[in-house]
């Protein structure tokens, strides 16, 4: 759309919902129907327009794409670790004075973890490999939120 606009071809997006085709239109599918619905509905200025992003919009919404990326990334890093440490037999349950569970991910979860030796060096590999994929993924999370508030805290 952007690309047509620089050319100066007049385009508009139109909102297909909002579009109401006869429902004897609705079993004959095909280019041509389609082509003369929408050029009848656009004589009769009855296409509700979408809104096209502009560029900076655009990338914004990549860089929350990529925040929503890499919270699942996360997840399944954590989810990684997690079952490593099971298949060790490994299991987390602490609770606080309290008597109550204390929560995964926290600063005890992971003064617990740095805490756990495994005899097997490879074992020992795959644990710290684990551990510095979350910490890394963790980190780039934080710089991507961060920058998702700076770009929400902007007037468009």
């Amino acid at each position: 759309m952007r690309e047509l606009r620089e050319m100066s071809v007049d385009c508009i997006v139109g909102a297909v919902s909002k579009m109401h085709k006869p429902a004897s239109d609705r079993r004959k599918k095909n280019d041509r129907n389609d082509a003369e619905f929408l050029a009848r509905q656009l004589m009769a200025r009855n296409i509700v327009e979408v809104f096209v992003p502009d560029v900076e919009t655009e990338g914004a919404r990549n860089l929350s794409r990529a925040l929503e990326d890499i919270r699942e990334d996360l997840t399944r890093a954590k989810h990684h670790l997690t079952h490593l440490l099971i298949r060790w037999g490994y299991i987390w349950n602490e609770f606080n004075e309290d008597g109550k569970r204390q929560g995964s991910w926290t600063h005890a979860h992971w003064e617990w973890t740095r805490g756990i030796e495994l005899s097997d060096a490879a074992a020992r590999e795959s644990l710290d490999y684990y551990i510095s994929e979350v910490r890394h993924i963790e980190s780039q999370k934080k710089a991507i939120e961060k920058r998702v508030v700076q770009y929400a805290s902007k007037p468009r």
